[in-house]
């Protein structure tokens, strides 16, 4: 129960989302990191 409450909490939050596109040649790391996720060990991976 208290996850459920945690969850609800999180969903009511009033959030400000901005989402910028970046060429992935200019961005190495997250290219990487997005690399490292599908074509990794099949483990669950941290960034």
């Amino acid at each position: 129960m208290v996850e459920l409450r945690l969850i609800h909490g999180i969903i009511n939050c009033e959030w400000n989302v901005r989402i910028r596109h970046g060429p992935r040649s200019q961005n190495a790391v997250t290219n990487h990191m997005a690399k490292l996720a599908v074509f990794g060990p099949p483990s669950l991976v941290v960034f």
